[in-house]
């Protein structure tokens, strides 16, 4: 290995690691904080539709974001196992995801101009969203 011209790469005293998926919602998505009324369906709802006409969002309906929005606030506020219990009246694999998607929670709801594609156990997220929302 006489000619390499490797160099060592100096990390930040303070630096975190992400993977793909967390690079995915840094690039392209967008935060909003938590509030009791997202954990309501009609808060949610409420809030899509004002949130989405504020950003010119034509990409997801209010219903998928506002599904997004709400899944995410009740998982926040309630935790894992209300939501668990909920869907397990969807039966199958939606049933057995929550908990997989808890550590989505981070400080906000990250959303995009676009439903949630990323799939856990198989499913597509914003199915996942979906069916709680109609729950």
């Amino acid at each position: 290995m006489g000619n390499c011209l490797c160099a060592a790469i100096d990390m930040p005293l303070s630096y975190s690691l992400m993977d793909e998926e967390e690079m995915t919602y840094v690039e392209g998505g967008e935060t909003i904080d938590y509030n009791f009324s997202l954990a309501t369906k009609v808060g949610a709802s409420v809030y899509a539709a004002s949130y989405r006409a504020n950003k010119g969002w034509n990409n997801i309906s209010t219903y998928d974001l506002a599904a997004e929005i709400y899944f995410h606030a009740y998982l926040y506020y309630y935790g894992v196992n209300a939501v668990a219990n909920l869907l397990s009246g969807v039966g199958g694999k939606i049933g057995e995801v929550a908990s997989s998607i808890a550590n989505s929670l981070g400080d906000g709801i990250n959303v995009e101009n676009k439903r949630d594609t990323k799939t856990v156990a198989g499913i597509e997220r914003w199915v996942i969203y979906d069916a709680f929302y109609l729950i």
